[in-house]
């Protein structure tokens, strides 16, 4: 069997895409709560998106929300409202890096995506965040 030279791949919340459609210049794929209403659909091809955080799997406790993301510190689900999406070469690097961007926040975490080359990210708060954290907003680069 031959695998196909044109594919999208959806593993809830990770996309996987190959060569482009016949005719088109790449997988038209739509991103939840981008950061600019411009970047809501991204045109990819041979490359991977993944998107993380509390948007989709929390839970809630007492009012408080809590994401399925572990931090690593208080052994907790994070309750910083935040929701990551990266772009990456493959699937193995863009959904770790988006529970690591998720952790570390957006200043550190840009920081470690420096290390990944042809790969960027959104970093958004979905909701007003905490006094202690940072709420700028990172767009969306292609790679």
């Amino acid at each position: 069997h031959s695998f196909p030279t044109r594919r999208s791949s959806d593993l809830g919340g990770d996309i996987v895409v190959s060569n482009a459609p016949p005719k088109e210049a790449g997988w038209r794929i739509e991103v939840e709560n981008p950061t600019d209403e411009a970047q809501r659909y991204l045109l990819l091809k041979n490359c991977a998106v993944s998107s993380s955080g509390e948007t989709a799997q929390f839970v809630e406790i007492d009012g408080q929300y809590y994401s399925h993301i572990v931090d690593p510190k208080t052994g907790y689900g994070l309750s910083n409202h935040v929701a990551v999406t990266v772009i990456a070469p493959n699937g193995l690097t863009s959904d770790p890096l988006t529970k690591a961007l998720s952790i570390l926040g957006r200043r550190r975490g840009l920081q470690l995506l420096k290390r990944y080359p042809r790969t960027s990210a959104s970093i958004r708060y979905v909701a007003p965040p905490p006094p202690n954290l940072e709420s700028e907003l990172t767009p969306m680069l292609q790679p």
